[in-house]
Order: C-alpha cells, then structure tokens, then sequence
C-alpha cells in the first residue's frame, strides 16, 4: 500500500473482514474510511465494531459521521416529462 500511495492520487480498497495486520495498517494510515454495512441487525452490530476498532486505531479522527441506510444508493429522481 505505501508503494500504491506514491502511484495514484486516490486508493480504494475492499478489505476482508479478517482483522489482519494489513487490514489494521491500511486502516490506521488511510486519509478517509468509509464503512459500509448491510441494514440488518448484524450487520450493523458489525458496523459498531468496525467503528470502534477504527476508533482504537485512529484516536484523533472526528467522530464518524452516519448516514441513514441506503442513502448511498439512493438517486436523484428524474424531473416529469414534460410534453
């Protein structure tokens, strides 16, 4: 990941959910994270603990901001058709 962070401007990367060191280091030196959950009640239950871990690994971050599920998915609707 160091190497990449010299080779392009932007880095995303899909983790898995073991709690490796890769995954801890990629988490403790990212520039922003952005953690994605589905709306179930594990799935939120891990979301929690994701937060918390990263809250561990990154102490003088702002708190996260939270967004209500599926505002990522959401899109803008179409203006009516006008004839």
């Amino acid at each position: 990941m160091t190497a990449a962070r010299f080779l392009a401007s932007d880095i995303i990367l899909d983790l898995p959910h073991a709690w490796t060191p890769a995954v801890r280091e990629a988490l403790r030196f990212a520039d922003e994270v952005v953690l994605v959950a589905l709306p179930t009640v594990p799935g939120f239950r891990n979301l929690r603990s994701l937060i918390t871990a990263c809250e561990a690994l990154r102490p003088n971050e702002t708190p996260p901001a939270a967004e209500a599920p599926g505002d990522a998915l959401r899109r803008p609707t179409p203006a009516p058709h006008e004839e």
